[in-house]
């Protein structure tokens, strides 16, 4: 199953530059070394908190950072001289987390329905993701129609995601 549509992002568009800043991080408070604006943040501070600093808009969008070109989810929290990357569903690693998250969202949906369910794969591809799975019977038109169902009901109870 292909997932072609796009996040709802905020009502502003997100300016180029705010997609693009340096985090450095020290033992005191983090400095942060942006193209027009130095920030300060609390040392221990984690990825969605310094986001939310750099802009409401970069909080609300951002989807994963990259720590020194590892990538790592929103609520990890930053500890020594660091360089941050956040990235939106604007970005190749933003839309890879974003369907990647999706897909483990569509796994627990057909789970529920279908208890007797075997997963196979289910990656994020260019354009989407996909998920293998072995059912009694091929899913029709109206299953898909209960699996979104249930997918946008499992995202209305708030369910925390730790990676």
């Amino acid at each position: 199953m292909v997932c072609p549509e796009e996040p709802e992002l905020p009502d502003e568009e997100l300016d180029e530059e705010e997609l693009d800043e340096s985090v450095v991080v020290s033992d005191g408070p983090v400095v942060s070394k942006l193209e027009a604006a130095s920030l300060s943040v609390e040392a221990d501070s984690s990825i969605y908190d310094i986001a939310g600093k750099i802009g409401k808009k970069l909080q609300k969008a951002a989807l994963v950072a990259a720590v020194n070109d590892r990538l790592v989810d929103l609520f990890f929290h930053l500890k020594e001289n660091t360089n941050l990357q956040p990235f939106t569903f604007a970005s190749a690693d933003g839309k890879d987390a974003f369907w990647h998250s999706a897909s483990h969202l569509l796994a627990q949906a057909v789970k529920r329905l279908c208890p007797g369910a075997k997963f196979a794969i289910g990656p994020s591809i260019e354009n989407g993701f996909y998920y293998d799975f072995e059912v009694e019977r091929n899913f029709t038109p109206e299953d898909l129609e209960k699996i979104e169902a249930e997918m946008a009901k499992i995202v209305a109870e708030d369910i925390e995601v730790v990676r």
